[in-house]
């Protein structure tokens, strides 16, 4: 008897398991492909031309991208897709920021279509302090150029 309710058990939650499968693979054929937002980020912080905003869009990133060379080293998340209140289903990339001297700054970027839709300071529902990030550039330092050890001993020569 303990056999068969044993059975019967697995039984339900293999069903139960397989349905589970189906509906997740199903929502999955159904998601938008996500932007690349590399490309699109880095658009903004070279000040190329942006995609024009429909009436139904949001207000984009402000003024985030205002000053690029104050950005520091800039840090870019892979996009995940959320429930934005106001635009609805969309992408959330976080860019993180090491402006020169000051700490790091993470912010949410809420992306559809080619273009950021809104931009804010990251909250703690982004989870942007957990994700993983890959570095876009560095903005606003200037780069070095070594001096080459034999142009030194020449020019204390003469």
């Amino acid at each position: 008897m303990e056999h068969l309710r044993q059975l019967a058990l697995g039984f339900f939650a293999g069903y139960a398991l397989a349905g589970c499968t189906a509906t997740m693979a199903a929502a999955q054929a159904g998601r938008p492909a996500p932007p690349d937002t590399k490309a699109i980020v880095l658009r903004y912080l070279h000040s190329q031309p942006v995609p024009p905003a429909g009436a139904d869009l949001g207000k984009g990133p402000g003024n985030l991208f205002a000053d690029p060379k104050k950005l520091g080293l800039v840090e870019l998340s892979p996009p995940s897709l959320v429930q934005h209140p106001m635009l609805g289903w969309t992408w959330v990339a976080c860019l993180r920021t090491h402006p020169d001297g000051q700490s790091a700054h993470d912010y949410a970027l809420f992306i559809s279509g080619k273009r950021i839709q809104d931009a804010r300071l990251s909250v703690a529902t982004d989870h942007c302090a957990a994700r993983k990030y890959e570095v876009l550039g560095v903005f606003g330092v200037p780069l070095k150029k070594p001096k080459s050890s034999k142009v030194r001993q020449i020019r204390q020569r003469h």
